[in-house]
């Protein structure tokens, strides 16, 4: 049992809102908010286990997670038989087809190799194949209904867009007609109580046949509906209101259906949160470059680099700490602002973390006691509606924890003692820590008080440990010295912080001369136990620098060796193919020198020549080495012009992928090594294509099979998406990918309604796993 105050006293809510921040969906989020650590011990490791898996996860094979909305109440109102709207329908619909993401995804081999608590989970999902095709078919991104939510949707709809046709032409037809071109005030059409109206001059309103709805401020100008369209406007809105009744039916039918179904819907909203949940965790361990720790059950705790997660990345110092079997109470001492707080918080802090089933900022095989309960006394607690002053604060907490606190337990204590007479303060602090030590329970504090220090010296079971100061520098390092205790600094600190000099001499000459040699002595053990571990460390760099310099040297040795067995590979290839064509040549010309020898038609000549010209073929398809080598083609560029040896074709560079290369070869796009492929001078590049066949060729290239307008304005984006899309279609491609990213889908439903009236556009459809999800659009483009 740990409670908010003392979570709030190490602070927790901290952790929790970094949390939320790494969810997409509002319930996940509202989770994390209202996160507590686990009271029981099977809870908490399946929960450990879980954020490891999905840290594997999102570093090796990240899912798709998505913002969903709180659906509970949208699946109660439907059950309840309420009728829900476009927008319901279309996060209904979201839902479904991230459960058919995820359904496949958690069936992947490696997925569930690397992640098989994770996997068991998801698997329980429930994909409402039937229902997630009907809201795919009957409403889209915008929330509107599609036309293909049902035949007579589709046929009214028709009807209306050739109504509102006929509308237009007829108006166009009265604004250039001789009996109205003379009356109107404006040659517009404009509307008026959802009426289509002409602007008439007030002289000639008589002249004109239609109804008026109005007119200007002035007086000058009269709105009149024409006759014609009178009845026109009358078939439209009765099509409309046709339209309105048929989508009210299909709404109704949809929203009974969800309700039918809202049981095995809760199921996929609950497993979808903790998903979200779950990965959110993962998220936040990977930003804190955290471990999944290991819980111990003997009072060790052992954390080497902690971080403490709410402090600037560049500002925090990573320090260790450690509780050992035999010494659970740990007495940290040393100058103010040195960090003393910050270490106390950072023990219950990822102590809390663990137990709430998270990482924790430390290096690998980082130890973690289980306790059953945490306690905390942090900071002033001085309160003037309760009169209670620092001390009295403090000794009412740390009473109520001496009453309460059993084993396994964690307690922190803040300057314990503090606030009162020293001598007393320090009594007070001995017997604290004491008692606790005596009743096992797991004790980190901090303090000033000598006397304190000297009873973790010399207590069995307890320990020291030190916040290294800099006395060059005249500031903390932060780091902690363990099996020393250390100096306040206080005189030290204040002159730093600007006490004049002869304050701080006055304040020296207080001291006893035993108090001055022993802060002395304390503070040369510091400075030696610091420098042991600076060379300690450095000699661990030492050994990483030489350790990472052997695996470069291993990696180099062994990419040599790849390369050198694709270059032989690669001349045997070569010279196999070359040897096959020079024989093939060599047989067709021996066998017309045979023909001709049968005739008696063979000359001297005509001999010599064959001669010469098989030792072409021999040194054509043979070069030397020399000729080899300055032949070997450099890196191409994207749009370059190259060969291929292998296929005999020439074609243009599209992409260079390491030691290969995608070329577009007329219709065919290959992808050879570099090693297969000559460079073509523009000379060259001319000869190898008609211009008919150059043209269709560049044209294809140039025109990619997708683009990005992440980033841009929807007007913006519509304006590159229609000009991409027709150059797409001139160049004879089928289907491209339009990536607009997920964000809020406004971009999506921009340009989802721009596909509707696009010529070029015969369909679109969301990218299914592993295209993009909804981040990308599939578009279907006419022949």
């Amino acid at each position: 049992m740990m409670q908010e105050a003392t979570l709030q006293a190490i602070d927790f809510p901290g952790i929790r809102e970094r949390l939320a921040h790494c969810c997409a969906g509002r319930r996940a989020q509202q989770q994390a908010l209202h996160l507590m650590p686990l009271d029981h011990l099977e809870s908490v490791r399946t929960a450990l286990t879980e954020v490891g898996e999905a840290m594997l996860l999102l570093q090796r094979y990240p899912p798709s997670v998505y913002p969903l909305p709180d659906l509970q109440p949208v699946l109660q109102r439907a059950a309840q038989g309420g009728l829900l709207d476009g927008v319901q329908l279309r996060d209904v619909m979201h839902l479904l087809q991230w459960v058919a993401l995820l359904l496949p995804y958690a069936a992947r081999e490696e997925v569930r190799l690397h992640a098989p608590l994770l996997c068991r989970r998801l698997q329980k999902l429930i994909d409402v194949q039937a229902l997630r095709s009907r809201l795919a078919r009957s409403v889209g991104e915008d929330g509107q209904l599609l036309d293909t939510a049902s035949s007579a949707l589709d046929t009214l709809r028709r009807r209306i867009r050739e109504s509102e046709r006929r509308i237009h032409q007829q108006l166009d037809t009265l604004l250039t007609s001789g009996a109205w071109r003379d009356a109107l005030q404006e040659r517009i059409v404009t509307v008026r109580e959802d009426h289509f109206v002409l602007p008439v001059k007030q002289e000639a309103r008589h002249r004109v046949d239609g109804i008026e709805l109005g007119e200007s401020a002035t007086g000058q100008t009269v709105y009149i509906e024409p006759t014609p369209i009178v009845r026109l406007e009358n078939e439209l809105k009765r099509l409309r209101a046709e339209e309105a009744r048929e989508e009210e039916r299909i709404l109704k039918e949809c929203s009974s259906e969800i309700g039918t179904l809202a049981e095995p819907l809760t199921t996929d909203v609950e497993l979808l949160t903790w998903f979200d949940f779950t990965f959110a965790k993962g998220e936040l361990a990977l930003q804190m470059n955290a471990v999944v720790p290991q819980l111990t059950f003997n009072g060790i705790l052992r954390l080497e680099g902690v971080r403490h997660p709410l402090i600037e990345h560049d500002r925090v110092v990573p320090i260790d700490l450690y509780l050992d079997e035999d010494r659970p109470t740990l007495v940290i001492s040393g100058p103010n602002t040195g960090g003393k707080t910050v270490a106390l918080k950072s023990v219950g802090l990822l102590v809390a973390m663990a137990h709430a089933g998270l990482a924790v900022p430390a290096k690998e095989e980082a130890l973690l006691p289980w306790v059953e309960s945490l306690w905390a006394d942090i900071g002033d607690r001085q309160s003037i509606a309760e009169d209670l002053s620092t001390f009295s604060a403090h000794i009412v907490q740390i009473a109520a924890i001496l009453r309460k606190a059993t084993s396994p337990a964690l307690v922190l204590l803040d300057e314990v003692g503090a606030g009162t007479d020293p001598d007393e303060g320090a009594a007070i602090a001995v017997a604290v820590l004491e008692t606790l030590h005596q009743r096992g329970l797991l004790t980190v504090a901090t303090t000033h008080y000598p006397a304190v220090k000297a009873w973790a010296a010399a207590q069995a079971g307890a320990r020291n440990a030190a916040v290294s100061f800099d006395t060059e520098q005249l500031k903390p390092t932060y780091h902690l010295v363990y099996d020393v205790s250390g100096s306040s600094s206080a005189l030290v600190v204040a002159e730093r912080l600007g006490l004049p000099a002869e304050v701080i001499a006055l304040a020296k000459a207080q001291l006893s001369r035993e108090k001055l040699r022993l802060d002395a002595l304390m503070l040369e053990m510091t400075e030696a136990h610091q420098k042991a571990i600076e060379d300690r460390l450095k000699a661990q760099r030492e050994q990483e620098q030489v350790a990472r310099a052997l695996r470069e040297l291993q990696q180099m040795r062994q990419q040599l060796e790849r390369e050198r067995e694709r270059y032989l590979r690669q001349v045997r290839e070569d010279a196999l193919l070359a040897a096959n064509r020079a024989r093939q040549e060599i047989e067709a010309m021996l066998s017309q020198l045979r023909e001709k020898a049968k005739t008696g038609e063979l000359r001297e000549h005509e001999l010599t020549q064959a001669r010469s010209r098989v030792q072409e073929q021999i040194t054509s398809y043979f070069p030397s080495t020399q000729s080899v080598q300055k032949s070997s083609p450099q890196v191409p560029q994207p749009g370059e012009q190259v060969f291929v040896r292998r296929g005999q074709v020439t074609g243009e560079v599209l992409s260079v992928n390491g030691d290969e290369v995608v070329v577009q070869a007329g219709p065919i796009r290959l992808q050879v090594p570099i090693a297969e492929i000559e460079r073509r001078e523009p000379s060259q590049k001319r000869r190898s294509f008609s211009p008919e066949r150059g043209r269709k060729l560049h044209t294809a290239s140039a025109v990619p099979a997708e683009i990005d307008v992440r980033g841009k304005t929807v007007a913006e984006a519509q304006q590159v998406v229609a000009r991409y899309l027709a150059d797409a279609r001139a160049a004879g491609l089928h289907e491209v990918r339009i990536i607009h990213g997920k964000g809020t889908g406004a971009l999506r439903q921009a340009l989802h309604q721009s596909f509707k009236n696009d010529p070029n556009v015969a369909g679109y459809r969301l990218g299914s796993w592993g295209e993009g999800d909804f981040g990308v659009t599939v578009v279907t483009l006419r022949s």
